[in-house]
């Protein structure tokens, strides 16, 4: 665990240099790329005290020390897509829950 996410941080700052370049319209792997920030942000808090004997650092805050890729990400983050219930079936990562995703999951 702690080697794969010695990768994941390595990729992290490999995205802080790319995030300099991205401008305009979202391609799929900027979509994919707000995906994963916001799962990393949201489940390592929970994941991280489960998984801190294997490495896994509950209070891992990939913001810091990446203030481009944190803008961008911010930015990124309000596009209509991210918005809408259709994110979170072809995406997987609804930024905002929807009304309707709150309802079917009380199901």
């Amino acid at each position: 665990m702690a080697r794969q996410w010695k990768k994941t941080v390595g990729g992290l700052d490999v995205l802080e240099q790319d995030a300099r370049g991205w401008t305009g319209a979202l391609d799929i792997a900027q979509l994919r790329t707000v995906c994963t920030l916001s799962f990393i942000e949201s489940r390592v808090p929970v994941l991280g005290k489960e998984l801190a004997p294997l490495g896994l650092d509950p209070g891992y805050n990939w913001r810091r020390g990446r203030p481009v890729l944190a803008a961008w990400y911010d930015r990124s983050r309000t596009n209509t897509i991210f918005t809408k219930m259709e994110a979170d079936r072809w995406f997987g990562c609804a930024t905002r829950p929807s009304r309707a995703m709150s309802t079917r999951s009380r199901r």
